[in-house]
């Protein structure tokens, strides 16, 4: 994959994250995403409908914002309640 290329996949499975993120879409719903589902995400952010590769990254990208952070911090901008 060429350096352009590599840009552009990393841009839309940026844009695709932020719009899943966004609308409450957690790793496990995308797990069971249908490619016609995939097709609509891409198109809400203008663009053509991701290859596998790219929904795997998304997929990672996703997975890793779900884990918690160690020391058991998930979110730092979370509100400390004691």
């Amino acid at each position: 994959m060429n350096t352009h290329a590599y840009a552009a996949r990393q841009k839309k499975v940026a844009l695709l994250v932020d719009l899943l993120v966004r609308a409450k879409i957690t790793h496990a719903d995308a797990l069971l995403a249908t490619p016609e589902e995939w097709a609509t995400a891409a198109k809400a952010v203008d663009s053509r409908p991701p290859s596998e590769e790219t929904i795997e990254l998304v997929l990672m990208a996703l997975k890793s914002l779900e884990t918690p952070l160690p020391g058991g911090v998930a979110d730092p901008f979370e509100k400390v309640t004691r």
